[in-house]
């Protein structure tokens, strides 16, 4: 049984603006990143710090921010700029750190968004999408040279769209899929991809992106109004208002994380529709590991090829993530035996973060879509 230390955090300053009511939470890579975690509430003491202590593996890397309850009052820098994850490295002893927090996100005026966006991106803000009862933004990428030809393309749908061109909308960073793209034509290595990324729910991303309710959680179980929504609306407008290759082998759906976990899903459902599906860094523990045990009956009536990803260093947590490896070792390993075509990339310094998919997104794009 791994040994287990304490972790004490302590703040020492707050923002003159915060509430008076305001509750305070350690938000980190061991408690699954949420902003409101019940083990991560700080307590305020007489002298006016707030604390918590946190009991942690030994040896583990703990990457950490404070909120007040949710992303939109998560901290940040003076001048309202992004605070990074901050971090500690757990040793064998307890612990103890001792901050403050210069300012709230909901308490600033945001500086004017510093746009990333390169190539042919279309947004479009409120596109219907009745399965999930409201609307949803979309980003398309079209290739170069799509205006000046009658060439049509294969298609990629990506979930979590708000992090995929864009780094003034994204959370943590951006995949850069519209430069890696217009790189990968460029060199000749993909003859061109049209990429349809769609924005995630916000705080009901989760409950969108599984088929099943984590009764831990208390999230999950509208992921198959979520894949209906791309089944039955979106991809058939798509094939209609650009030029795509509108058959399964040209067609595929991917994501990070819980987005992994909804485009295992959806390809697995829907052979006939999504012939390539990509999964980075997936969620298969969610819902008491039953992505596990749905990748184990799949069996492959029609070609597709998976790509699965995951970093060797997705939480920090070192018994964690030999245990996220394994599980995407294991899924790998059923859906090779399930007869579909598989690649599996284990990133030794893979972290759970945009940049680490970044990254790894040339080369999934080439094998799933090459030739």
């Amino acid at each position: 049984m791994q040994r287990e230390v304490c972790l004490t955090v302590v703040v020492t300053r707050l923002p003159a603006a915060t509430p008076p009511g305001a509750e305070l939470y350690v938000a980190s890579n061991l408690l699954g990143w949420r902003p409101d975690p019940s083990h991560g509430r700080l307590q305020r003491a007489g002298d006016g710090t707030w604390a918590v202590t946190l009991t942690v593996p030994a040896g583990a890397r703990v990457e950490y921010k404070l909120t007040r309850g949710s992303w939109e009052t998560v901290e940040k820098g003076p001048r309202g700029e992004e605070v990074h994850n901050r971090a500690v490295q757990v040793g064998e002893a307890d612990v103890a750190v001792r901050l403050t927090v210069a300012a709230w996100a909901d308490q600033i005026t945001a500086p004017p968004p510093h746009h990333t966006l390169t190539g042919n991106v279309v947004v479009i803000e409120a596109f219907p999408a009745p399965e999930l009862g409201g609307t949803r933004r979309l980003w398309l990428y079209l290739p170069p040279g799509y205006e000046a030809s009658e060439q049509r393309y294969p298609v990629l749908y990506m979930q979590d769209g708000q992090n995929i061109f864009d780094v003034a909308t994204s959370f943590a960073g951006e995949w850069e899929v519209d430069e890696s793209l217009d790189t990968l034509v460029r060199e000749g290595r993909l003859p061109g991809l049209i990429v349809v990324g769609i924005d995630n729910a916000g705080e009901a991303r989760l409950d969108e992106y599984s088929p099943w309710l984590d009764r831990q959680l208390g999230k999950g179980g509208r992921g198959n109004a979520y894949v209906a929504f791309l089944v039955d609306t979106l991809k058939p407008h798509v094939d209609r208002t650009w030029r795509t290759l509108p058959d399964a082998a040209h067609t595929g759906v991917a994501g990070s994380s819980m987005g992994g976990l909804i485009a295992l899903v959806a390809g697995l459902r829907h052979p006939e529709v999504f012939g390539r599906i990509g999964a980075f860094s997936p969620t298969f523990g969610f819902a008491s590991r039953m992505p596990i045990r749905f990748v184990r009956a799949a069996r492959a009536g029609v070609p597709q090829r998976i790509y699965l990803d995951m970093g060797a260093e997705e939480t920090g947590h070192p018994a964690h993530d030999r245990e996220l490896v394994d599980l995407t070792r294991a899924a790998a390993a059923a859906l090779t035996d399930g007869g579909f075509e598989v690649r599996l990339v284990v990133d030794a310094h893979g972290r759970h973060h945009e940049s680490s998919w970044a990254a790894r997104f040339p080369e999934a794009a080439t094998w799933l879509f090459g030739p």
